[in-house]
Parts: C-alpha cells; structure tokens; sequence
C-alpha cells in the first residue's frame, strides 16, 4: 500500500473530510487496491497526523460507502472492498450530470497535456526511468487494480518530471476524479493501448520535444474519454 504517498499528500487535515478525501482519491487513483489492508488506526492516526476518533469517523463513512470493510480475528483489520458499489455509483453520477463530467475532462486536459510539455523540457534520467518501469510492467500485468496502479505510476512521474509541485498536485486531484471506467473493458486490449500510447507520451518526453508530448498526452486523453463515454452509454 502506497501509505508514503498518502502522507505527503494529507498535509494539515481538516478532520474527518479531510481523511475522506485523502484515502477516496488514493482508491480512485488505484495507490490503494482491492484486498489492500490498511494500517492499524493508531498508525495510520498518527501517519495521517488526526486523533484515532477523526480517523474512526472516516473509516466509518468509507464503509458505508462501499470503499472499505472491517473483518475480525487474527487475520482481520480493515481491507479495500472490490469497490463495485461505489465505481457504480461514481458511472451514475456521470450519466446523470454528463456535463459535469465535460467540464472535469476538461480540466484535466488542460492540466495533464500542460505536465507533459513541461516533462519533455524539464525531466531527468529517474523520471524517464520510473516512466518506463510502469510501461514494462504492463507486459505482465494480470489483475485491473495492478493495471490501474501502473497507470497511476507513470502519470505520477510524468507529473513529477514537470517539477511543478502545485501542478502535480492539480494532476493527483484531477486522476482521482476517474474511476472504475477500465473494469468493463477487454483486459488484453486495455493493457496493449495503455502500454501504446505511454509509450509514445515517454518517447517525445525522451525527446525533449514539449508539443509532440503534449500532443501524445491530448491522444491519450481523448481516447480514455471516448471509452469512458462509451461505458456510460452502456453499462448499468
């Protein structure tokens, strides 16, 4: 579990909400994955810088809302659930308000082509690196939420490669906004166009050309959105 991004992520809390958001847009953006166990509420209290009643109102809530299950027992705690009631709750929420929807893509066209421009200008060797670790690993992912965990690594060097903290963080925001959109899709033609236009975004990085990553970054984008759409017009 990618507890170290959630810390740095959660800064000062406004409590409960606070933790709220934090651990939803780790879910959505697949740091945290189905089967994944939380730490100890005292640890994670601590990590997450709230008292263990902030913490436990959060979680709570959290259950509530499908996104996480507490078991008993030596081998018990709380654990990621399959996430299937609040992924169809989130497909609803875009078929019922598609204009909201436009207006997220939107914004996060603006903010991820704009990353990718200043990546192919400012990155280094690690950030290339990290870029293609997450593209090789794809060769041999199995399950969605390791596949979404991949997608996540590479937009999250790419965001770091702009060396714009406040943009990579509107990038974080923007990515966990998106969710559940890939688990009604074919497994093996996901995994090859994702690897695919990856790769042509880390190719014009490598480059150090702004314009063809911003133009592979739009591509990448406007395909996701047309299948997200498509998901939506079809799926209950």
């Amino acid at each position: 579990m990618a507890i170290t991004t959630l810390v740095a992520e959660a800064g000062d809390l406004d409590g409960a909400t606070g933790v709220l958001q934090v651990l939803r847009s780790a879910i959505h953006r697949g740091e945290l994955l189905p089967g994944d166990r939380l730490p100890a509420e005292r640890e994670l209290a601590v990590q997450l810088g709230v008292g263990r009643m902030t913490l436990r109102r959060a979680l709570a809530v959290l259950q509530e809302e499908g996104y996480l299950v507490a078991r008993r027992g030596a081998s018990g705690g709380t654990f990621v659930t399959s996430l299937e009631e609040p992924a169809a709750r989130w497909r609803l929420r875009l078929r019922t308000d598609l204009a909201d929807y436009q207006s997220l893509h939107d914004h996060r066209f603006a903010v991820e082509t704009h990353a990718a421009r200043l990546a192919a200008m400012r990155h280094d060797d690690d950030h290339l690196a990290r870029m293609q670790a997450s593209i090789d690993a794809l060769a041999e992912v199995t399950d969605r939420p390791r596949f979404r965990q991949l997608d996540n690594d590479f937009h999250g060097a790419l965001s770091d490669a702009a060396a714009s903290p406040r943009l990579a963080g509107a990038v974080l925001a923007c990515r966990a906004e998106f969710f559940g959109q890939a688990d009604h899709l074919d497994f093996e033609e996901l995994v090859t166009a994702l690897r695919d236009e990856h790769a042509a975004i880390l190719r014009a990085v490598a480059d150090a050309d702004p314009e063809a990553a911003a133009a592979a970054m739009a591509d990448h984008l406007d395909s996701s959105h047309a299948t997200l759409l498509a998901i939506l017009a079809e799926v209950p």
